[in-house]
């Protein structure tokens, strides 16, 4: 067993899955007192992501103030990003508390199957709250009306829907992969570049693949949420009050700029071909939204907002009077 990792060309011998005792998840370095930090700096960032999203989902279910549409969107946002961040992390931490850096095969398809899918949720969800608030704000006369907890609960099932079926022929595509170069994996935990990249086998297909369920899903959610967005502005210039409208940018131009980054980042990484090698940026990318976007999006669309704010007073003053 021990031959094959003694080179990087594994196709002679590795020609059947079946035979893969695991993969070699390389880390963010080959220095083990850097990837030892590392994952220490993973495990803190990882406490605070279940901390910061926990903390006001928790206020929400408690508050019945709080029992509105917005708040329905954001605790399910907390539970994806809570999710995705589980999915990735855990595996350095993994690392950091075993020392052990490997997977097997059938879990780095799991692994695989459930970050995308949770990604691609996610960025159906945006699309929702973007939807929720261009009602709120254009049309709030109408919101009561539109914004039902019926269509809330069905756009949040189409999410889910969506984000989890959308890789389902993806995972099938990688799942009959028959030989690889290497067990090594050149990442922190099973991305889908970068275990594509080790097979020998052809992935023109699987290229072709991605890019069309990224025309036909995340094309779509992002051109939805960027037009919301350009109408909320829009309305947000038109308020006469120089403070209301201050606010209400302030918020929105949060948001916005949160959003930008998540696509950005997304597009530049699996929107490339697939030939092109997984590098120490990638990594670095990869970790942003993997955990900076976790750790952000509870200070931008909860923390930030006064009535989570008075919610939290509300709750202090109470436990005062006990």
């Amino acid at each position: 067993m021990d031959r094959w990792f003694s080179n990087d060309n594994y196709c002679t011998e590795i020609r059947n899955t079946s035979f893969v005792p695991y993969f070699i998840l390389l880390g963010v370095s080959e220095n083990p007192l850097w990837q030892k930090t590392f994952s220490l700096i993973v495990l803190l960032i990882f406490v605070f992501i279940l901390l910061g999203n926990l903390t006001p989902s928790l206020l929400v279910c408690s508050d019945s103030r709080l029992h509105t549409p917005m708040y329905f969107f954001l605790v399910n946002l907390s539970i994806l990003d809570m999710s995705y961040a589980t999915t990735t992390l855990c595996t350095v931490i993994k690392f950091y508390l075993t020392g052990d850096q490997t997977i097997s095969l059938k879990a780095c398809i799991a692994q695989i199957y459930l970050y995308v899918s949770f990604v691609n949720c996610e960025v159906f969800l945006l699309a929702a709250m973007s939807f929720d608030r261009y009602v709120a704000i254009c049309n709030p006369l109408q919101y009561p009306l539109i914004m039902t907890s019926r269509s809330c609960s069905l756009m949040l099932l189409i999410t889910f829907l969506l984000g989890f079926s959308d890789p389902l022929f993806l995972i099938v595509s990688i799942s009959r992969l028959s030989c690889f170069k290497t067990v090594t994996v050149n990442h922190f935990f099973c991305d889908l570049r970068a275990f594509i990249q080790l097979s020998c086998n052809s992935i023109a297909f699987v290229d072709y693949l991605m890019l069309t369920e990224a025309a036909i899903f995340c094309l779509p959610s992002l051109l939805s949420t960027m037009i919301s967005y350009l109408y909320i502005i829009r309305a947000i210039l038109k308020i006469c009050v120089v403070s209301g409208r201050q606010k209400a940018f302030s918020t929105c131009s949060s948001q916005l700029i949160i959003v930008i980054l998540y696509y950005t980042i997304i597009f530049c990484l699996y929107l490339r071909p697939i030939s092109m090698p997984t590098t120490s940026y990638d990594k670095l990318f990869t970790l942003l939204y993997t955990a900076g976007t976790p750790l952000v999006n509870p200070l931008i669309y909860s923390l930030k907002n006064e009535d989570v704010k008075s919610a939290f007073r509300r709750i202090f003053k109470r436990r005062q009077n006990y």
